[in-house]
């Protein structure tokens, strides 16, 4: 479940139907695949590398670079000469003028119920469709953007993002400008994390899939081990989010959506014993006015064995909303095509208003595996345990992932 979404499809399939559906784009795709690139954290950890090793965001997520095209592009359960030979030349099409201009696309599809009724329908609907481009201007400037074809969904979400990064290598800084997501915590490509969410059973996103403002951030790397960014961001989208005031009435979470937010974040890597073992840390903190956003986080990964990573988050809105949550994820790589994981999670909000404090909760446990069937092809299937001060529910989900 990730970044970009359109769950109001309503579209509805029989779980029969959804099944021969996965297997006919399955078949499909087998034929058209291009090489993978591992897209989340986690993989980081696994690999012991940086997300801007093999993507051009530095936090992830997005189009994925060259190396992040070749890392692992023979992963797979089912391999064959054929299927590599298309993998190489549908690579080598993405890049065009001798490889000023790249792009790359993620297509995510998923089979699930709704937690809030135990009579909830199984629904097979598409959840992201997004197409992303870099042009090369020069070694140290780059442009990239991207689009998503879905609708939105949730307050802050935007269909589109653009940007200018500049890194000149002799300088050991990142300076990017334009319309994209701030350097909040840990980037997960699934949007169901509840580190970015309002706890509770009519929970809703704090800061959602494609989350996007206007603003710059410079980040500077030249301290050994070390990353040190800072930012400042418009709060436009930010300002879609609500807030219950203490008179009972919904009103925007930031007061004036002008307002220029202040960002911090310090995040400290090292790798030990020959570089097997990668230890993270550090924390962000997002500030505008009379509302602040906290994110602490660390993690350990052992190269290509196991991944643990741990991230608490708190937001305030001055007397009127506090939120604590809480996540932790293992990760085992069982070997190259799959990998297993478990995550918890816990999130509270606390809220004031009509001069009562009100609080309400959410706990979830997900068991789930990345399967990499053919090289850019990954059924994730889930299973989910969600309670809150309302309802308590298991699902099965499945969720089929293709991407270039």
């Amino acid at each position: 479940m990730t970044n970009v979404s359109f769950y109001d499809c309503t579209t509805k399939y029989h779980f029969s139907q959804s099944i021969q559906i996965i297997f006919i784009v399955l078949f499909i795709i087998a034929g058209i695949s291009a090489a993978p690139a591992l897209s989340i954290p986690q993989f980081a950890l696994l690999k012991g590398n940086r997300c801007i090793t093999c993507h051009t965001n530095s936090q992830g997520a997005g189009l994925r670079n060259a190396r992040g095209r070749s890392i692992i592009r023979n992963t797979g359960m089912f391999k064959s000469d054929t299927i590599s030979s298309i993998n190489e030349k549908l690579n080598k099409g993405t890049s065009l003028l001798h490889n000023p201009l790249q792009f790359g696309t993620d297509v995510r599809f998923q089979m699930a119920r709704s937690h809030k009724s135990k009579d909830a329908n199984r629904r097979f609907f598409p959840m992201q469709a997004a197409l992303y481009s870099t042009y090369e201007i020069a070694e140290w400037l780059d442009i990239e953007g991207s689009y998503n074809f879905g609708p939105k969904k949730y307050p802050g979400q935007q269909k589109w993002t653009a940007s200018a990064i500049i890194q000149p290598k002799a300088l050991n800084t990142l300076v990017r400008i334009g319309y994209f997501q701030p350097s909040i915590g840990i980037r997960y490509d699934d949007h169901t994390t509840l580190t970015r969410q309002i706890g509770g059973a009519d929970g809703t996103t704090l800061i959602p899939p494609n989350y996007a403002e206007f603003g710059g951030e410079i980040s500077f790397n030249g301290i050994q081990w070390v990353t040190i960014t800072a930012g400042v961001f418009d709060t436009e989208s930010l300002a879609e989010n609500l807030v219950i005031n203490n008179s009972g009435v919904m009103v925007p979470l930031i007061d004036d959506k002008h307002n220029i937010s202040g960002l911090g974040r310090l995040e400290v890597r090292k790798q030990l014993n020959d570089n097997k073992m990668t230890l993270t840390g550090g924390s962000s903190v997002l500030k505008n006015n009379n509302f602040y956003l906290m994110n602490i986080f660390c993690g350990a990964g052992f190269r290509d064995r196991l991944s643990v990573m741990s991230e608490y988050s708190r937001s305030e809105k001055e007397d009127l909303r506090i939120t604590n949550n809480f996540f932790v994820e293992m990760m085992y790589e069982l070997y190259d095509p799959l990998l297993l994981s478990i995550r918890g999670e816990r999130a509270v909000t606390n809220e004031t208003f009509s001069g009562l404090d009100i609080e309400s909760y959410s706990n979830q446990g997900v068991i789930g595996a990345q399967i990499f069937v053919i090289p850019s092809v990954v059924l994730r299937p889930e299973y989910r345990l969600l309670d809150t001060e309302h309802y308590r529910s298991t699902r099965v989900a499945l969720q089929l992932h293709m991407f270039l």
